[in-house]
């Protein structure tokens, strides 16, 4: 497999070949994502297979891949789809918003889409806003000491909670 990881400011983008099993990325050393870090990485993929939200965006079966990678001291590493999924508005880190923003945010919030004020979690999870989930996954691995994404490896995040029933007219 040829990787080759160029950081760009504070993100990291991945240009990679993929492995004969699928659409397999590397996207560069465990080190480069330690523990308690939020780390947001574009991937450039050739697709060859289907995958779901993603195969849309594409031009000439390629296309820009945005996730973010979350090393949670609990939960361990996950790779989130940096893709609102109510409208596909590219969801940011609360740490890159202007100082000007002056919506609220709940104290759980760590992204958000700034477009219509969708708010998740550090696991994706749904918070506020007009998404019907959580932000989408992708599988991820440990090979050596290399940090792999599995983009045929889709998930959808979990359900927003059903609004509360209104009560019954007296």
């Amino acid at each position: 497999m040829t990787v080759i990881a160029v950081l760009v400011g504070l993100a990291l983008y991945a240009v990679a070949s993929f492995g004969p099993d699928g659409m397999v990325v590397g996207i560069g050393r465990l080190d480069d994502f330690p523990p308690g870090s939020v780390t947001p990485v574009t991937i450039e993929a050739r697709l060859t297979a289907h995958v779901p939200r993603v195969s849309d965006n594409a031009q000439s079966g390629i296309v820009e891949v945005p996730i973010f990678v979350v090393n949670h001291p609990a939960r361990g590493l996950v790779v989130l789809y940096a893709s609102d999924p109510h409208l596909g508005c590219r969801v940011v880190p609360t740490s890159e918003l202007p100082p000007s923003y002056n919506g609220e945010l709940s104290e759980a919030t760590v992204f958000l889409n700034p477009c219509h004020g969708e708010q998740y979690d550090i696991l994706g999870r749904y918070i506020s806003g007009p998404s019907p989930r959580g932000l989408d996954r992708f599988g991820v691995s440990v090979e050596g000491d290399h940090l792999i994404v599995k983009l045929t490896e889709f998930s959808y995040g979990s359900p927003a909670p059903s609004p509360a029933p209104s009560p019954a007219p007296s």
